[in-house]
């Protein structure tokens, strides 16, 4: 039993590792394009983000509840238990699932920085075209000349005519 569970689980890592694959390199072009400006394909690069994360949820609770039964079928507890834990109890035949779990773990964390990153880099940005509007509204001028509301026509308007007539 726990030999399948095990299988199964390392099934569930390795198409985690793909995905957070295909997210980093996501991240890594939204970068680009931020850089770049490019409004169309950075809206594009977002949605794929969401897509992807939405599939890591799914993958993560099929993982979570994978664990949790391979936990229980070793005698640990079903919930909390952690993988490494897991991979101690089952010894020397853990060798690909503790490498899966190793690669996922650096993988998770490079996809976290690249998140951050990308904020820090969109949050300038933004800082950046805040200011320069600032800087634009400060040359227009204070004086408008068209005013929303009912027109009112000027105090004098149509004496000529009427003086002439």
């Amino acid at each position: 039993m726990a030999e399948l569970l095990s299988h199964r689980l390392l099934v569930v890592l390795r198409a985690e590792e793909t995905l957070y694959t295909r997210l980093r390199d996501v991240l890594q072009q939204q970068r680009e394009v931020v850089a770049q400006m490019d409004l169309e394909a950075l809206e594009g690069l977002t949605r794929r983000q969401e897509e992807l994360s939405d599939e890591a949820r799914l993958l993560e609770e099929s993982r979570l509840e994978l664990a949790g039964e391979l936990a229980a079928s070793l005698g640990l507890a079903e919930q909390g238990t952690r993988l490494s834990e897991i991979c101690a109890r089952l010894g020397a035949s853990a060798g690909e699932l503790r490498d899966a779990h190793n690669r996922l773990v650096i993988l998770v964390g490079v996809v976290r920085e690249l998140l951050d990153a990308n904020a820090m880099l969109i949050g300038s940005s933004l800082v950046d075209v805040r200011t320069t509007l600032r800087a634009l509204g400060s040359h227009l001028p204070e004086d408008v000349t068209y005013r929303p509301g009912a027109r009112v026509p000027a105090p004098e308007a149509g004496r000529l005519v009427r003086r002439s007539a």
